[in-house]
């Protein structure tokens, strides 16, 4: 065995009968095992709401009689199923819509916090909080003593007589510690697995679970080594001991517990993008000034064609003038979802712009990178969230051109004194509703994980530049580099001398 694999033995059989570092792993694996039990419960929750949507999707498309909201159409409805990954992983799915309903006026989605009769009580922490947070504080720890050990002054101090040059001493030591990183986290992914064998009962998602957590280990290990990395530079550059503890903890509240939190601050900051139901309501309110628009130009017409006096009719019953009707009626229904799509674009022009800052912001934040490569694998993070927005909007431009285009012929009010009551979108016949083309939902739940390099270069980025600052400035001491933050001796030459 060479020098630098004795050595890393040597440290890493040191820190494993040191009973601080063995209660910091079994209280991570015990927290690990808590925060897997909550996500499978709000997965069984999750599902149980799913499947409550989907009866409710066949009631509302088995019935042949028009829908209550002339505006909505609740056969229409695109229920997005629960990811199995956020039984481990979190992300982002809180916040995404659960479903979808489709109207003239636009998409309307809803998430899980608008349902009512539903407790979403989600985990406060889950497996990648536990990486990202507790095994990191772990790395700095290690790290950090790993350095004050072979450092003039150190418990280790001894090794330096040794015929090995001091770099390589540090590094053996900075090894023990990461084998003690990859067994703190195989004891964390194994207590996580028992509890996903044991509660989860469907064979498949059993298994697909399993199969996230094994894919997790590289990220999480690639994470752990920037962290060990960050340790060593800190721990370079504050020698004093009072100093180090101090920059350790900051780094660690600052980069691991509130790093992402302000990435996305800032970005919102940076480029802020108005809330979701603000556009909603604009959207809506310029559809329905619109369509009152066209139900007066409508009465207008059949008052000047002597069809009768301007009370409320229920239907165009004069063949010789529906089509002058259905005109001007069209004219307005196609200008009212004209600007209603304006106020979309704009908001979603905002929305791309918000999402490009965020990224830009991430590349700065290793966590944030963790965070967005490790919700990204379970499907419960922004890439997921983007492809079901595509594939709404596709399925949306197809609904508008064979359904929302069809001429409303009946429930016609006139002059209406409230533009919601008018029936643009009305169904004839139960066939109508099944001849429009169908949502894909297997497509986006089985489509291949699209792995973005991007964000694995950069973190393999500072997995590589950290640790190489650090033994260059363990190498060189802290004035090779950077200023040691040391306090100077004081000159204490008497005034009078020369």
């Amino acid at each position: 065995m060479s020098s630098l694999g004795l050595l890393a033995t040597q440290q890493a059989r040191r820190l494993l009968t040191s009973w601080p570092v063995l209660a910091a792993i079994a209280v991570t694996a015990l927290l690990a095992a808590l925060s897997t039990v909550l996500g499978i419960r709000l997965l069984d929750a999750r599902h149980e709401r799913y499947t409550v949507l989907l009866q409710q999707l066949v009631r509302e498309q088995t019935r042949t009689t028009p829908a209550d909201d002339a505006h909505l159409e609740p056969g229409l409805r695109v229920i997005r199923p629960p990811s199995p990954g956020l039984a481990i992983i979190r992300g982002s799915d809180g916040s995404a819509p659960t479903f979808w309903d489709f109207a003239p006026a636009g998409v309307q989605p809803t998430t899980e916090q608008d349902l009512r009769n539903f407790d979403d009580a989600g985990p406060i922490i889950d497996m990648e909080f536990v990486v990202r947070v507790l095994l990191a504080l772990l790395a700095l720890i290690l790290a950090a003593n790993a350095t004050r050990a072979v450092s003039p002054g150190g418990a280790l101090v001894g090794l330096r007589s040794l015929p090995l040059p001091h770099a390589r001493l540090w590094l053996g030591q900075l090894a023990g510690a990461g084998i003690v990183l990859v067994l703190a986290w195989c004891a964390v992914a194994a207590a996580a697995a028992t509890v996903i064998a044991v509660m989860v009962q469907e064979t498949g998602q059993r298994d697909t679970i399993l199969e996230l957590l094994a894919r997790l280990s590289g990220p999480a290990l690639l994470y752990l080594i920037v962290m060990l990395g960050l340790g060593g530079i800190l721990a370079t550059y504050f020698r004093h001991g009072q100093s180090q503890y101090f920059a350790i903890l900051v780094s660690w509240v600052s980069v691991c517990l509130l790093g992402p939190p302000t990435v996305t601050s800032l970005a919102r900051v940076w480029s802020p993008v108005p809330a979701f139901d603000t556009m909603n309501n604009s959207r809506a309110d310029v559809y329905a000034e619109e369509i009152r628009k066209g139900e007066e130009a409508t009465g207008e017409a059949l008052a000047q064609l002597r069809l009768g006096d301007p009370t409320p009719v229920t239907a165009m019953s004069d063949e010789r003038h529906r089509d002058a009707l259905e005109v001007i009626w069209t004219a307005h229904t196609s200008l009212a979802r004209t600007r209603a799509a304006d106020v979309q674009e704009i908001w979603d022009r905002q929305l791309r712009r918000h999402e490009r800052a965020l990224r830009t912001m991430e590349w700065f934040s290793p966590a944030s990178l963790f965070l967005r490569i490790a919700s990204d694998m379970a499907r419960t993070g922004r890439q997921d969230r983007a492809a079901w927005s595509d594939g709404i909007v596709r399925h949306a431009r197809c609904v508008e051109a064979t359904f929302f285009d069809n001429p409303a012929r009946a429930r016609l009010r006139i002059p209406s004194p409230r533009g919601r009551r008018l029936a643009v979108m009305t169904r004839h016949q139960e066939v109508e509703l099944r001849a429009l083309p169908q949502f894909n939902t297997g497509a986006l739940v089985n489509a291949p994980l699209n792995t973005d390099l991007a964000l694995w270069a950069a973190i393999l980025g500072y997995g590589i530049a950290l640790p190489a600052v650090a033994v260059i400035g363990f190498v060189r001491g802290p004035d090779g580099l950077l200023p040691t933050f040391r306090r100077r001796p004081r000159n204490r030459t008497t005034r009078g001398a020369s």
